[in-house]
């Protein structure tokens, strides 16, 4: 995956493509790898399983080697400001220029324009599951497509970066 190499290398061989079964998998989360351990419940081990059987994507689908998204721009637009799938759109708590603060969250700096452009692997998981321990919806539970994603996402590539510097 993206953290097979360089800085944020994490040493992790990948399950992208494993071949256990939903109960395999959920036995060796709970009693090989130690994740009830660690404080996982049934239930968060449950979504995990859930997502490394249903929702791993290869990225390259809609992230090009540049680092641009693979998406239209003007349908991301419409998708970042009226949502996507049953969620309502970024715009609603990131502000349509992306510079607003979610609410909550004064010192918030991770710019969906910063950072669909800095790490766009990052920013597709943001979208499609959400922000962990925070209100932002998931995209994917939402019922929006990894097209949708694609799309606001590209869009959000457009979006400044920064608030402006004060005069």
């Amino acid at each position: 995956g993206r953290y097979g190499s360089g800085d944020h290398r994490t040493g992790i061989a990948g399950i992208f493509g494993t071949t256990k079964s939903e109960p395999e998998l959920t036995d060796l989360l709970k009693n090989h790898h130690g994740y009830t351990a660690l404080g996982l419940n049934d239930g968060e081990i449950e979504h995990l399983v859930k997502f490394v059987m249903q929702a791993q994507i290869d990225t390259s689908a809609i992230i090009e080697t540049n680092r641009t998204f693979k998406g239209n721009v003007a349908r991301g637009e419409t998708l970042y400001k009226n949502g996507m799938g049953s969620n309502v759109g970024c715009a609603t708590c990131h502000g349509n220029d992306g510079l607003t603060p979610p609410p909550g969250y004064p010192d918030f700096t991770e710019y969906p324009g910063l950072l669909s452009d800095s790490n766009p692997w990052e920013f597709q998981h943001k979208v499609r599951f959400g922000h962990p321990g925070t209100a932002m919806p998931s995209a994917w539970a939402g019922g929006a497509s990894l097209q949708d994603v694609a799309d606001v996402s590209a869009y959000s590539q457009t979006l400044p970066q920064a608030p402006p510097p004060p005069p």
